[in-house]
């Protein structure tokens, strides 16, 4: 008898200890925000952009929110390192944004400050001088990523698909509809110029081949191209 109450006293301990941890554990899911709300809290905080940054944001109708909500909307996007760039790239990064804006009003505030965040990454991973990249990626479409060729050229740097899908699928970008992403775009024409440059052992050359066939015209345009963008960045 004396052992029956011992354990019914210690089942009614153990369930009462239960309720109470099942009570607390609620009161706290619900109070504590998830993970992802501190760390977008934590973010919003630490995020620092410089003055001209905001200041180039105003004038192309935007906010500093506006980069945030499209870092969520493309977390990929090269976007993301904006705010840990060093003041002069974030000045630089700017300055590209005003002067894409200038050479194509028609493209949209979150496409240009992704295409200026993707010209800056890219060019230092394939050691592609920026110059040279966005100077090429404005005589090719004038920075609209829906451009399209008869000969099957895609995107921000018009780069053929069916010529480098290889190439292309190896560092990925997998499909010709990528080539039509603002920054991929600009990745695969980094890729190839990279490539190029290293072959053939100068710009000249590998602009050329980038042409598809030697042309001085062409090559007087990229270096037009060059020297107005000095007067930007």
């Amino acid at each position: 008898m004396i052992l029956k109450k011992s354990l019914r006293a210690r089942y009614y301990i153990m369930a009462k200890i239960v309720t109470i941890f099942l009570f607390f554990s609620t009161i706290l899911s619900i109070a504590t925000p998830g993970i992802g709300e501190i760390n977008d809290e934590k973010s919003k905080e630490n995020i620092v952009f410089h003055d001209k940054i905001i200041q180039t944001l105003a004038e192309t109708g935007n906010s500093p929110e506006d980069i945030i909500r499209w870092q969520k909307e493309c977390p990929t996007s090269t976007l993301r390192f904006l705010s840990e760039m060093l003041p002069d790239e974030q000045e630089m990064i700017a300055s590209l944004a005003k002067y894409i804006r200038k050479v194509n009003p028609k493209i949209a505030s979150k496409t240009l400050w992704r295409e200026a965040c993707a010209f800056a990454y890219y060019s230092k991973k394939y050691g592609v001088p920026k110059e040279l990249l966005i100077a090429v990626a404005k005589a090719e479409s004038h920075f609209d990523p829906k451009a399209t060729s008869s000969k099957g050229a895609v995107g921000v740097m018009q780069v053929v698909w069916d010529t480098h899908s290889a190439l292309l699928s190896a560092n990925g970008i997998t499909s010709k509809n990528h080539l039509n992403d603002p920054e991929l775009g600009i990745a695969a024409g980094a890729l190839l110029l990279s490539r190029y440059i290293r072959a053939y052992g100068s710009e000249h050359k590998a602009l050329d081949r980038y042409y598809g066939t030697a042309s001085v015209r062409y090559k007087n345009m990229i270096n037009k191209n060059m020297m107005a963008l000095e007067s930007f960045l």
